[in-house]
């Protein structure tokens, strides 16, 4: 949320577990993290206290750079909402960029309670209205891929524009099925997964100690 609070799925409770902003730690929209769950009672919601992060699902961060119009550091604003603060680029670590230039930054520092991540500014994708720059900003975002192994794009090169009449009757055989080619293990295929990683360490008293996948989630 842009306010600093987020939530926790945990495998076998009926709700998410609600984490205060001074309760997130370090951690960013998608880590797998390690949380104590102070069950709910007096009529309020299960909480949960971010202890440690467990794995980060954010190395890299795709933005828009604003420089500081009075000093030499600038911040990325990221393009993922559920990344809700800015990324403080420092002095020297921007490569040039401008204020309006669609960024991916590399995240030297997760920052904290009230302290903004940092890092450097990696690759300047363009300005945020060039032609394109949308398009590559997402490709960088959730790292997809841009091109094929050159034996694909080789053996694409080799498959004629027009089919003989040789073809066209062995095809008419195969029923429908196309034939297997080595290369087609190789041919980059784009998979969308969203999955949630969470056990139950141990019990300690009133606390439950959980491993999940925090979600930061936007104001709609």
């Amino acid at each position: 949320h842009y306010k600093g609070f987020g939530f926790v799925s945990v495998e076998g409770r009926e709700s998410d577990l609600f984490i205060a902003p001074d309760n997130t730690g370090d951690a960013m929209d998608g880590d797998t993290v390690q949380v104590t769950v102070e069950e709910a009672r007096n009529g309020r919601r299960a909480e949960g206290t971010v202890i440690k992060v467990l794995k980060r699902a954010n190395e890299t961060v795709v933005g828009m750079y604003e420089k500081s119009k009075k000093n030499h550091f600038g911040f990325v604003i990221p393009d993922n909402p559920r990344i809700t603060m800015d990324i403080f680029v420092p002095e020297g670590m921007d490569m040039g960029a401008v204020s309006g230039h669609k960024v991916m930054v590399k995240l030297t520092s997760y920052g904290g309670k009230r302290k903004n991540p940092e890092g450097q500014v990696v690759e300047i994708l363009g300005h945020v209205n060039d032609p394109g720059v949308d398009i590559l900003s997402i490709v960088r975002a959730y790292g997809l891929p841009e091109s094929y192994p050159e034996e694909v794009m080789e053996e694409a090169a080799c498959v004629p524009e027009e089919l003989s009449a040789e073809t066209l009757k062995r095809a008419g055989k195969i029923s429908g099925r196309c034939p297997w080619s080595p290369s087609m293990e190789r041919t980059p295929r784009i998979w969308t997964m969203r999955s949630a990683f969470q056990r139950n360490v141990r019990t300690a008293g009133r606390s439950t100690i959980w491993e999940c996948i925090l979600r930061m989630w936007p104001i709609m």
